[in-house]
C-alpha cells in the first residue's frame, strides 16, 4: 500500500480505537432513547452512530467466533442487521454473485466510487482464527449525511450470497516474560463499517453503512 493508503488506516484506526475507549470505559457518553435502546451516543450524529454501531456488530461477532462463543451470521441475518433507528437492508443472491475486478463502481448522484482488487491473501489473528481476504477494496464514499471521507483501501471477506465485508489488520505486541514487547506476528482485524452486496452479473452493487440509506454503484462506462 502506498504513504496516503497507510495514512488512512492509521486515522481509521485511531478513529475506531477512540469509539472503542469511549464504550469501554466509565466516561462511556450517555445513549439517548432510554429504553428503546438507540444506538445513538449524547452529540453524536445518526449516521456517525450507525457506522460506530456496525463497526462494534462485526467486531463482536469475530470475537465470538475466536473465543469459540459463536459462529459467522449468515447472510441473511447480515444483510439484515436492525437495531433501534439504525439498519442494514441488502439483497441477497443465491450462487453468491462476485464483483469484477479492476473495474470503477460509480455512485452517479454523488461521483463516490468502488473499485475492487483481486489480491488474494490469507490473513490469520493471534488467536487463531483465520480469515480468508479475496482481495482489496478501494473506495471513496461521498454522503452529505456521512461527511467527508477519504480514499480507502481495505481487505475484502466474502459473507455468501453475494455480500462482502472489509477489514484491516492491526499489529499486536506481545508482553514477554523478561519484561520487553515483541510484535506478534499476525494481527487483529479492525472491521470497517460497510456491508456491500454485489447483483448478479456483477454490473452493480449497494453499500449499507448501517443507515436506510443505501447507496448505488453501478460500472463506470
Amino acid at each position: 500500500m502506498n504513504q496516503k493508503t497507510n495514512m488512512m488506516r492509521g486515522l481509521f484506526v485511531a478513529l475506531m480505537g477512540m469509539m472503542t475507549f469511549l464504550v469501554s470505559c466509565g466516561t462511556r457518553p450517555n445513549i439517548n432513547g432510554g429504553d428503546t435502546d438507540q444506538p445513538i451516543m449524547d452529540g453524536w450524529t445518526i449516521e456517525y452512530a450507525a457506522e460506530f454501531w456496525l463497526a462494534s456488530v462485526l467486531r463482536e461477532e469475530h470475537t465470538a467466533i475466536v473465543n469459540g462463543e459463536g459462529q459467522w451470521l449468515t447472510p441473511d441475518s447480515l444483510a439484515h442487521l436492525t437495531k433501534g433507528h439504525v439498519h442494514v437492508d441488502l439483497p441477497v443472491h443465491e450462487g453468491n454473485p462476485m464483483p469484477r475486478w479492476g473495474v470503477t463502481y460509480r455512485q452517479p448522484q454523488t461521483g463516490g466510487f468502488v473499485t475492487f482488487r483481486d489480491s488474494a491473501s490469507l490473513h490469520p489473528t493471534v488467536s487463531g482464527d483465520t480469515l480468508q481476504s479475496i482481495g482489496l477494496v478501494h473506495f471513496h464514499f461521498l454522503d452529505g449525511g456521512f461527511g467527508e471521507s477519504a480514499d480507502t483501501t481495505v481487505f475484502v471477506q466474502s459473507r455468501g450470497k453475494g455480500l462482502f465485508t472489509g477489514f484491516l489488520m492491526n499489529r499486536v505486541r506481545k508482553y514477554k516474560d523478561d519484561g520487553s514487547w515483541q510484535w506478534a506476528p499476525n494481527g487483529n482485524p479492525e472491521w470497517f463499517p460497510m456491508v456491500i452486496s454485489v447483483y448478479p452479473g456483477g454490473d452493480s452493487l449497494m453499500v449499507s453503512r448501517g443507515r436506510w440509506r443505501i447507496e448505488n454503484f453501478v460500472i463506470e462506462k
